[in-house]
């Protein structure tokens, strides 16, 4: 029977054959779009190695750059607040204990977030999601009761899912100074790394970190991980024997630490089968070779190889505008191109535009673009933004589906998990024991999907007032409190504008009765008058 550690090394190899499908396209995005030196066949080593010299256009780096920025902006912009818990009970946001409680919960994930530098990782993780169509994200305590992110560069991990399509085992290859791995490990770390450290304390070593959940419930934690050393950097220790690996730490997590959203998927697959880099790579290599083949039209028109007698002997100097050329036999002594040249730049001018516009709208550059200006233009109207934002929102759908559901959700989930378990989270109240909290978002891309419901809504507003003037009895279909509840979510609003239900109806009923009590009272000064009059008139008579 295998050991935990042979077993996660027959793992690994297994998932290093699987991955090697998706390296040749993945090297060809970091060649032509990324610009990093093809790095993915020495697992632990990066492949964050500028090498820009297949590059010649820069369109799809630019295009990136937009793509990370409109992500940024769109779904987790940090200079607003996007990320709000609550009960999946909404009637409980009633009870004030509960309203107080998520109040403090969102902010303090918020500057927990801000702390762990989780906007600076988040560009990262979108530009990566974009480009090979698969990223990594780790969440990982610290002792410190908070929590760190840790990114995780393309080829340097592997992972599986389960039948449910869930990630559900994660390893990588880290490269660790023989003095970090002593600092880290001092009490399973092998001997041959105390002997390097003595001399060269920066020699690196490798170590597979292999995390995967416990199906088989043989410790406390549902996710177990295992530290395992490797060997030195020069060797290649995966290809070894399993005897030369030992096991350095295990541990365990409650929750699995690492999000890997992908692009799009495959109901059998693990990897991201699309992504707006893999879909433009071929027109990214296409444009740096038409970029050569322009440059070089130009450099035949402007300097063409020439012919001419053999009694002219010039100085490049001479050669050049202005210079002048002695000959024995003018007749003989012009120069004329070897062979004409019929480059017609603006032919190929016209093609390159269209391979450019074709990788911005790989990366949706447009549509980023547009977004950000809808807000800033006020020549359109309301409804032509409306129809604008339903088209560009039709088009990023399917991608905000995605990140949301493996990375966003799954991210809060364990930063909610960890922050309570630690306590730097105040105690649930007492309510919320038999309630799930759940995760929602409000970025501005959220919003613009809410906001068509809005819309709708306002809509069945005025067709319900229309209706109601012919029949009357359809005003008591609509829930006006339902409707006002549907409008403050679709505009972003704090659920603290407005009343709970209970506490709208007892208002309503107190209004009823403070309108009852002062018809009463106008009744009875009525009879009151009334009764004075004819006492009057009676009086009158009398007499």
């Amino acid at each position: 029977m295998l050991t935990g550690v042979q077993r996660d090394l027959a793992i690994y190899k297994e998932l290093l054959t699987k991955r090697k499908h998706w390296e040749e396209p993945w090297s060809r995005v970091a060649k032509y779009i990324i610009g990093y030196k093809d790095g993915m066949n020495t697992p632990g080593e990066s492949s964050a190695v500028p090498d820009r010299s297949a590059i010649i256009n820069s369109t799809a780096q630019l295009s990136l750059r937009v793509f990370k920025a409109g992500m940024m902006a769109g779904v987790s912009p940090p200079t607003r607040p996007w990320v709000r818990y609550a009960p999946m009970d909404t009637a409980l946001l009633a009870d004030r204990t509960v309203m107080d409680w998520c109040r403090q919960v969102n902010q303090k994930v918020a500057t927990a977030c801000e702390d762990a530098k989780l906007y600076s990782a988040l560009p990262y993780v979108y530009g990566e999601w974009g480009s090979y169509g698969t990223s990594a994200l780790g969440i990982f305590e610290n002792e410190d009761h908070s929590f760190r992110i840790q990114r995780f560069e393309a080829g340097t991990y592997v992972f599986s899912c389960n039948d449910e399509g869930v990630v559900d085992i994660f390893q990588y290859m880290v490269e660790m100074r023989a003095s970090d791995l002593i600092r880290a490990y001092p009490e399973s770390v092998p001997q041959t790394v105390g002997h390097v450290a003595k001399t060269n304390p920066v020699k690196p070593f490798k170590v597979l970190i292999s995390i995967a959940k416990d199906y088989e419930n043989r410790g406390k934690f549902p996710v177990i991980s295992r530290h395992i050393f490797m060997g030195a950097q020069d060797t290649a220790s995966w290809d070894m024997p399993f005897k030369n690996q030992q096991l350095l730490k295990e541990s365990g997590f409650y929750s699995f630490p690492v999000m890997v959203p992908r692009w799009e998927t495959t109901p059998q697959g693990d990897y991201g089968v699309d992504s707006p880099g893999m879909l433009c790579v071929s027109d990214a290599a296409m444009l740096q070779e038409e970029e050569r083949k322009k440059y070089r039209g130009l450099d035949l028109l402007v300097n063409p190889p020439t012919v001419g007698s053999a009694n002219i002997n010039s100085t490049s100097e001479e050669m050049m505008p202005g210079g002048h050329t002695t000959v024995l036999d003018l007749r003989d002594g012009g120069l004329r191109p070897v062979y004409e040249i019929r480059f017609d730049i603006a032919a190929i001018a016209e093609d390159i535009r269209g391979v450019e516009q074709r990788i911005r709208n790989s990366f949706y550059v447009d549509i980023f673009l547009h977004l950000m200006e809808l807000g800033r233009s006020a020549r359109i109207t309301a409804e032509e933004a409306r129809m604008r934002d339903a088209e560009s929102l039709l088009m990023l759908s399917p991608a905000l589906d995605m990140i949301t559901a493996e990375l966003l959700t799954p991210m809060f989930d364990r930063i909610l998990e960890m922050m309570l378990r630690s306590r730097a989270l105040p105690p649930p109240p007492e309510a919320l024991q038999d309630t799930e909290v759940a995760v929602t978002f409000q970025s501005p891309l959220v919003r613009a999907l809410k906001a068509e419901g809005k819309d709708a809504l306002l809509s069945l507003l005025e067709f319900s007032a229309n209706l109601a003037s012919l029949w009357p009895e359809v005003r008591y279909k609509a829930d006006p409190y339902k409707m006002l509840d549907a409008f403050v979510a679709g505009e972003n609003l704090p659920n603290e504008v407005l009343r709970s239900d209970k506490e709208a109806a007892k208002a309503h009923e107190v209004e009823v009765q403070q309108a009852q009590a002062v018809q009463r009272q106008q009744q009875m000064d009525e009879v009151a008058a009334q009764a004075a009059t004819r006492a009057f008139d009676n009086s009158a008579h009398s007499v």
